[in-house]
């Protein structure tokens, strides 16, 4: 399971763009498709772990001067939706609880570890979207350098899966 959202940390890698309001715009981005190797043995093995954790290499300030906006105030994530593309009709029935976390890379920060989405349960459907945290401003992660880190449980899926996602991140200004 600790494979099944590796590609969830390269999510930010690069930024994207979409609309813009007065006071806010979001990046979006696509996940890269990810494969979760099958095991028809361990299908009904519980797993549970988490990704080591991996650079969050976006860029809000680059962002808001790309926009001519002034300085970011601060970022909360929109939306994240994972979508399975094999096998034909898959559904992520192996999975029963996912979080995305924020960690701070230096070990003097004071900013905490901090959950960013949740889902649990998570249903048997071919696309699922995590459930924000409400509050969590991103902004003083990205600009410290933080890392993200998944979170999951449930059990090997009896075939290869491969998935793809895509992130969505409000800024404001």
């Amino acid at each position: 399971m600790l494979r099944a959202f590796s590609g969830l940390l390269l999510i930010l890698g690069a930024v994207g763009t979409t609309a813009c309001s007065d006071a806010t715009f979001d990046i979006t981005q696509d996940v890269p498709a990810s494969m979760i190797a099958g095991d028809p043995t361990a299908s009904m093995m519980a797993l549970a772990g988490s990704t080591a954790p991996q650079p969050l290499p976006i860029d809000i300030n680059a962002a808001t001067n790309m926009r001519h906006t002034g300085p970011a105030t601060s970022a909360r994530l929109k939306q994240l939706t994972f979508t399975i593309t094999q096998p034909a009709g898959g559904t992520f029935y192996f999975v029963n609880y996912v979080a995305i976390a924020l960690v701070p890379q230096s070990p003097t920060s004071t900013l905490p570890s901090q959950i960013i989405a949740v889902l649990k349960p998570v249903p048997a459907a071919n696309t699922i979207a995590l459930d924000p945290v409400p509050g969590i401003d991103m902004l003083p992660y990205t600009n410290e350098g933080a890392d993200i880190k998944a979170e999951a449980t449930g059990f090997l899926p009896p075939e290869d899966t491969t998935y793809v996602g895509r992130v969505v991140i409000e800024v404001h200004f």
